[in-house]
């Protein structure tokens, strides 16, 4: 996946800003001009599960946050959860990113099924599918597992949340940039 860049008001003049994306998802621009782009992924292998449509979707580690910081492009993090099809199609994973202000950066990590199943005792446990994370600073560049990221589900589901998947955070202005638990940012 290409992105571009359209002047307004140009007639089909295009300048590529990042390329060889991995199912691009939302992208976030940092106070100075950085470009944050969250990767679903092409899924994996294993586990795998049956979606409300009746497709099986496996997961694998393939979802990722870019970002393009003058004009540079690079991979801040890698090995993010993922969830697709065989091939890698409809991929979910990394779906949005929002930046705290603080050097930290929240990524949603969405399912496209029940988040019950990733509960405790449920087949998709422990993949940190249906939460948020939270990556510390720009340091925090490589694989995830590497990284210090913070994951913020519901420990139990309730009937809200198995039906609501966040899918973007936003932060308000009123809201402090001071590091405050991704889940009470505004997250839809």
């Amino acid at each position: 996946m290409l992105l571009l860049a359209v002047a307004a008001g140009s007639a089909g003049a295009q300048t590529p800003v990042a390329a060889a994306l991995d199912n691009p998802r939302g992208l976030a621009f940092g106070s100075d001009g950085t470009l944050y782009v969250a990767e679903a992924g092409r899924g994996g292998t294993a586990p795998c599960y049956v979606t409300g449509d009746g497709s099986e979707n496996c997961v694998g580690p393939t979802g990722a946050v870019t970002e393009v910081r003058k004009g540079v492009q690079r991979r801040l993090v890698s090995s993010l959860p993922s969830a697709a099809e065989p091939g890698g199609g409809g991929a979910t994973g990394p779906h949005d990113v929002s930046l705290l202000g603080n050097g930290n950066i929240v990524v949603s990590l969405g399912l496209g099924a029940n988040p019950a199943l990733t509960a405790p005792g449920g087949p998709l446990a422990g993949t940190g599918l249906a939460s948020l994370i939270q990556l510390r600073g720009r340091s925090a560049v490589g694989d995830n597992s590497q990284t210090s990221a913070r994951t913020r589900r519901p420990s139990t589901p309730t009937a809200a949340s198995t039906t609501r998947i966040p899918t973007a955070c936003l932060r308000r202005p009123e809201e402090p940039t001071s590091p405050t638990p991704a889940a009470t940012r505004s997250c839809a």
